[in-house]
């Protein structure tokens, strides 16, 4: 009897039909609590492999953290801003396996840096050897920066230059250059106004070969999500050719009731996912790129994460509350703040496998800060890689919106690494008066009673604190920070009470600078 068990089961083996047990990819995320600027590295196991706090060079001021990173592909290099006291910023990039800088580069005291806007591991190169982003100041206008690591090297265009008159980009001077993604030779970035109530804005492609500047439909959200091996992206959107919320009180600023693709294969983004009851803040490609989650919130105010197939199909949903979201080969990663589920005044990462749909559980605890330190996921290291087979194809709800196909002349000679690269050196500018800046007041400003909703954190899936009146005075404490296609500073109120705020929404500048004198 035991023998015949035994061949049994050795056919089993042999035929690969016995059940396998789940085992999910191993990964790690850097983690950034970016009130005193700190990073940690956790592992699948939930074990710290690097914990410090962010270097400052000598001219910074240790009272202004970097409130944004971006971190190379291989996780070693991390690219920052520093401010010195009187608030010219900086850029330097940190090898966390060196224990060194290995690059910097300074800007005008005014300047809106890109980076402190929108950072990841995309502003890198696919080689990690250079680093791209970009900067505005009013008057002198905007730059976009290409810095060779190894040499030192800058590449630049600017809002001056023969390639920058491109058929909407020229009146554009004031802009800020938001670098969303450095892919082959061409630089993809958004012309982002600032301050704004736009939750976006016009794009291009900077052709580096050819120092061509183009514009493109692959970008017009702030928020939203790039897969590098394809690139797609994904966008919420408040699209008017959809139904918008019964409920008139549900998103008193603006609802996203659209997620939006951009679909090389056909050069255009479409509407693939539509509910006019919700509202699709934060979409992330998860599951090695074949499914899409996002974090969003219900009409009746009810935050939720929904897990969806290419094709629009729903397959789960769940009501925890996330703060920050990556996607793994297997499924996704976060972090919440839910008091269920984290101590009070920390916040947790957890992991959650997708490929069987999305359990209305948390997931898999995986790690929780200590109290008083919110974290948020700014990198992972499980890189998507293409599968055996193609994922579904998109649902096309509406026809395709393409750029305009208008570009300008060629202008010869290549800005990539030379024997004598273009280097630009920054002017000295006086930062503006009456600017919305940390340490400063402001004033929150609405119409026709409105509320401006006071949020635990910088986006839109952290909880209400508070709604504030019309001419509540506010003291910035931390900012801008870009999320959610808004732009956020954490205020202190009269009474002693923080929390996150947007600097405006649709159509109003819902925070006002205070005038000295």
């Amino acid at each position: 009897m035991k023998k015949a068990l035994f061949i049994i089961l050795l056919m089993c083996l042999l035929l690969g039909v016995l059940p396998a047990a789940a085992k999910s990819s191993p990964w790690s995320v850097w983690l950034f609590t970016s009130e005193i600027g700190r990073l940690r590295e956790v592992d699948s196991t939930g074990s710290v492999l690097r914990d410090f706090t962010l270097p400052l060079p000598g001219t910074a001021d240790p009272a202004q953290p970097p409130r944004s990173v971006a971190i190379s592909h291989n996780g070693n290099l991390i690219a920052y801003v520093v401010r010195s006291v009187d608030r010219t910023p900086t850029l330097v990039v940190w090898d966390a396996s060196l224990l060194t800088f290995v690059g910097n580069y300074a800007m005008p005291a005014n300047a809106n840096v890109s980076i402190e806007y929108n950072a990841s591991s995309l502003n890198f190169s696919e080689n990690d050897t250079q680093i791209a982003f970009g900067y505005g100041t009013e008057p002198v206008g905007w730059q976009l920066i290409i810095l060779d690591l190894p040499s030192g090297d800058t590449y630049t265009v600017s809002s001056g230059s023969p390639a920058a008159i491109t058929p909407g980009l020229d009146n554009l001077p004031f802009n800020v250059p938001i670098v969303r993604m450095y892919r082959g030779a061409q630089v993809y970035f958004t012309m982002l106004p600032v301050p704004s109530d736009a939750p976006g804005g016009p794009s291009y492609i900077w052709d580096t070969i050819r120092n061509l500047i183009v514009p493109t439909a692959a970008y017009y959200n702030m928020g939203g999500d790039t897969l590098l091996m394809t690139g797609e992206t994904i966008n919420g959107v408040s699209d008017s050719r959809f139904a918008y919320s019964a409920n008139l009180e549900a998103y008193p600023m603006i609802q996203f009731n659209a997620l939006h693709v951009y679909d090389p294969a056909v050069d255009g983004v479409f509407p693939f996912y539509v509910d006019p009851e919700f509202s699709a803040w934060t979409p992330r490609f998860v599951q090695n790129g074949e499914r899409i989650a996002v974090i969003g919130e219900r009409s009746d105010g009810q935050a939720e994460t929904r897990l969806l197939e290419r094709n629009g199909v729903l397959m789960g949903s769940t009501g925890v509350r996330m703060t920050s979201m990556q996607g793994v080969f297997d499924g996704f990663v976060f972090t919440t703040d839910e008091p269920a589920l984290v101590g009070a005044g920390a916040s947790a990462l957890f992991y959650t496998e997708t490929r069987s749909g999305l359990p209305a559980t948390a997931g898999t605890f995986i790690w929780e800060s200590p109290t008083g330190e919110n974290v948020r996921i700014v990198w992972n290291s499980d890189n998507f890689t293409p599968g055996p087979s193609a994922p579904p194809v998109w649902a096309m709800l509406a026809a395709p919106i393409t750029a305009e196909g208008l570009t300008a002349p060629a202008l010869g000679a290549p800005p990539l690494p030379s024997a004598t690269p273009a280097v630009f050196i920054p002017p000295t500018v006086a930062p503006a008066a009456g600017s919305l800046a940390a340490g400063a007041d402001a004033i929150v400003n609405t119409t026709e009673g409105d509320r401006l909703r006071l949020r635990s954190g910088a986006g839109l899936s952290f909880g209400v604190i508070r709604e504030l009146a019309d001419e509540t005075r506010v003291t910035l404490i931390e900012g801008p920070r870009a999320n959610d296609g808004y732009i956020w500073w954490r205020v202190q109120l009269a009474d002693g009470t923080t929390g996150w705020i947007v600097e405006s929404a649709d159509g109003i500048q819902t925070l006002l600078p205070v005038f000295a004198g």
